[in-house]
């Protein structure tokens, strides 16, 4: 983060806002998708710190643990 403060940008005119919200417009879902997206990071790193370990002792099967979700 922070690397976007390097760059220059063009400002529109003062009191002209109609570019300000159409650039929020398209850019505020890829906003929320990156925040999404870091989310479900996180979730599948913690899933994987916490399953990792017991697939490596043999507490966990992968066999198994298929035979059960096709249950």
């Amino acid at each position: 983060g922070g690397q976007i403060k390097a760059y220059d940008f063009v400002r529109p005119p003062s009191g002209d806002n109609r570019l300000f919200h159409l650039f929020d417009e398209t850019i505020r879902p890829l906003g929320e998708q990156m925040d999404a997206n870091i989310g479900q990071s996180r979730t599948l790193a913690t899933l994987r710190d916490s399953l990792l370990p017991k697939l490596l002792s043999g507490e966990l099967s992968v066999a198994q643990s298929q035979k059960e979700v096709s249950a």
